[in-house]
């Protein structure tokens, strides 16, 4: 979710795995670079949110649960989120559509201590609070890194951080071996 103009990631993961790649962004027109016109990735021009719903500007917003409907799947490998501060809005409607395991393995995603759906309110104790319920859903970070970019765009502010999270629910391969 979030490919922008920068399909490395996509394309790294399709050169060492024989997966799909399902690519979800609405602001842009399909994928660009190093995975562009690969048969095993999917592009649908939409952005990730807590409803269904077309916005006062056109653009398309869906649930990931009515994704994961659209395709026929009941279960994601690797869930990588960088969506700009609306992952929040995301996640909120993701563990209240499933209120116990969420449907995935791996979660790799972008926070933004700033972001649209902190609504102004970037404190810790509100941060904590949300971490705190993906721990309630299973989720064990594993690996977190500041994302130095916003530092370079806004000196003096660390505001984006990375987190990889492995759920811990679920009968998935990587709880297995």
């Amino acid at each position: 979710m979030g490919v922008f103009d920068d399909s490395s990631f996509e394309a790294a993961l399709l050169s060492r795995t024989d997966c799909e790649v399902y690519a979800f962004d609405g602001s842009v027109d399909g994928i660009a670079g190093d995975a562009k016109g690969n048969p095993r990735i999917h592009f649908q021009k939409v952005f990730i949110g807590d409803s269904d719903k077309i916005d006062a500007q056109g653009n398309t917003w869906k649930t990931l649960p009515t994704i994961m409907k659209e395709y026929g799947h009941t279960w994601i490998d690797l869930l990588k989120v960088d969506i700009e501060g609306f992952e929040y809005q995301m996640m909120d409607d993701l563990m209240n559509s499933y209120k116990d395991v969420l449907p995935f393995s791996q979660l790799q995603i972008e926070f933004h201590l700033n972001g649209q759906d902190m609504q102004g309110d970037a404190s810790f104790p509100k941060f904590k609070t949300w971490f705190e319920n993906l721990e309630k859903h299973h989720l064990r970070p594993f690996m977190n890194e500041l994302n130095l970019v916003a530092s370079v765009l806004y000196p003096g502010q660390f505001n984006w951080i990375e987190y990889s999270f492995i759920n811990i629910a679920g009968d998935h391969n990587l709880l297995h071996n």
